[in-house]
């Protein structure tokens, strides 16, 4: 009966390891974790500042966990693993590995977690990886991985963390990805991605982290955002999103902790319903061409600390709102005219308004005039 060894030798920056044969030797070496046939079914070696290439691995069929994130090993992954039948948790994070996906990964039935963030793995996503169906969590960011996201990941039921942000990803979201039921962070910042937000993601009823920032989608907000009821992050600033804010936008309050939608191409009035998110810090409209009053509801964001509706068209008074008042001047620069007590800004005079239902009620007041004659 052979088990595997650990072996760790200098190499000046890092530790160079290897795993070597031991006939009928115990395998107690930090790190490794024998089944009861003393093979080896436990590799964790996370953060260890070990370097060098990753050896064979799982020749016996038994390796249920392999972690070494945090630390510099380089190269190919081990063509062994994508027939590790047997694997359960993969952690290769922040290393230098890689190999095409395709290649270096197979259909793992027992795999739950798999995170190979910040390596140098290329190629594309294949719809094998829709097989791997106990997954629940996905995390490949920081990689050269290429190609369009394959409908198939709506076949993973089971997932709660998809992380596919800054690689190369391009055309549309799936609406398959709608089909997530127990998905609670769904990341894919930083890509090339494409066509609308699907309204399908109203459907994710346990998201509470969406990051979609930094691609080229277009189209407006899908009012069916507000069915995501537990969403506490909503990020999809710099794209080409377009149309007016959905008033749905505020039912989101009691969750609601950031919202950013800079770097658009938004029109019309900020909703006064926004004013309804009560756990609201961060907030950012910047970049983008909203006109008209900043809602005087803005003065119930009582956990506001940080606003930036700079490069719009906005006019009035500022709400009297801590974030507000304390906020940089570069917040509210490029405006029509807003006016208050924050630093750099003239102080309203008697004709500003506080608010936009005055303009409206000059509207009204008309009406009202010309019915008596």
């Amino acid at each position: 009966m052979s088990c595997k060894k650990l072996k760790l030798s200098s190499n000046g920056k890092a530790v160079s390891w290897s795993l070597l044969t031991a006939n009928g030797s115990p395998c107690n070496w930090t790190g490794i974790t024998r089944d009861g046939d003393k093979k080896v079914a436990k590799i964790d070696l996370l953060d260890y500042n070990l370097g060098g290439h990753l050896p064979r691995i799982c020749e016996g069929g038994s390796l249920i966990r392999f972690t070494a994130w945090d630390n510099h090993f380089t190269g190919s992954i081990p063509i062994s693993l994508r027939e590790c039948k047997s694997i359960e948790k993969i952690w290769l994070q922040n290393n230098q590995l890689t190999r095409n996906l395709s290649e270096g990964f197979g259909v793992y039935p027992s795999l739950s977690n798999i995170d190979i963030s910040y390596n140098r793995f290329y190629g594309e996503l294949s719809s094998d990886w829709g097989d791997c169906q106990n997954l629940t969590m996905l995390k490949f960011e920081k990689n050269n991985i290429t190609g369009r996201i394959p409908p198939h990941i709506g076949q993973l039921t089971q997932l709660r963390i998809l992380d596919l942000s800054s690689i190369r990803l391009q055309g549309e979201i799936p609406s398959e990805v709608g089909k997530l039921s127990m998905l609670y962070n769904l990341n894919l910042n930083d890509n090339k991605l494409s066509g609308p937000v699907p309204q399908e993601l109203g459907q994710l009823s346990n998201l509470e982290l969406l990051d979609l920032s930094a691609n080229n989608l277009n189209g407006p907000i899908p009012e069916k955002i507000e069915e995501c009821t537990k969403l506490m992050s909503l990020k999809l600033n710099r794209n080409n999103l377009n149309g007016s804010i959905p008033f749905h936008v505020g039912n989101l309050g009691n969750h609601g902790t950031i919202l950013n939608l800079s770097q658009n191409r938004f029109t019309g009035e900020i909703p006064t319903q926004l004013g309804k998110l009560s756990k609201l810090e961060n907030l950012n409209l910047s970049h983008n061409m909203f006109s008209g009053f900043i809602p005087s509801s803005f003065k119930e964001l009582i956990s506001l600390s940080s606003i930036d509706v700079s490069y719009n068209d906005l006019e009035g008074h500022l709400p009297n709102n801590r974030a507000f008042l304390n906020a940089s001047p570069k917040a509210f620069i490029v405006n029509k005219g807003l006016c208050g007590e924050a630093q750099s800004l003239q102080p309203c005079n008697s004709t500003a308004t506080s608010h936009g239902n005055r303009k409206k009620g000059r509207k009204y007041l008309v009406i009202i005039i010309l019915s008596a004659l």
